[in-house]
Parts: C-alpha cells; structure tokens; sequence
C-alpha cells in the first residue's frame, strides 16, 4: 500500500538488476567455486583391479563373482584381525 503522497512503488525489477546479477555471477560466483573445486581433496577410490582378470571390483570385496578368484587382501586382513582384538 503506497504512503500517502508519495507514487506507488513499480513492480517490475529494473533492466540493469539481471545484468549485475551476471557480472556478480561471472565475477565472484564462479572464480570463487574454481577456487574450492581446484583445492578440494580428489574423492576415494570406490574400486580396485582384481590381481587375477584386472576387472574393476568393490574395495571391500573378498570374492570376484566374474573369476571367481579369491581377491581378499592379505595385509588388511591381519591389519583388521589386529585391531579388532
């Protein structure tokens, strides 16, 4: 509701609004997210090769279904059985 002598308000945004929202954008938003994205640590490893066919295998897995080659590591075997104690 507009106060007494003054004009209403317009409800239309203003032409230059959009073009700085995209300086900012262009800017600030993205130098700033190429920045995060560059010093950001590379995500873990999902898979690792079967020793046997070299296939992409989950890392917790101890059976290849494919080869059916045993691919339980040897190390963290013990290094599980040691900490689990």
């Amino acid at each position: 509701m507009p106060r007494p002598g003054h004009p209403p308000r317009p409800r239309h945004p203003s032409p230059g609004g959009a073009a700085l929202a995209a300086v900012v954008h262009y800017v600030v938003v993205l130098p700033v997210s190429k920045l995060i994205e560059q010093f950001s640590p590379p995500p873990a490893a999902a898979t690792r090769a079967c020793p046997f066919c070299l296939s992409k295998i989950p890392l917790k897995a101890r059976r290849y279904a494919f080869c059916t080659s045993d691919v339980e590591d040897k190390v963290q075997a013990l290094i599980d059985l040691m900490t689990s104690a």
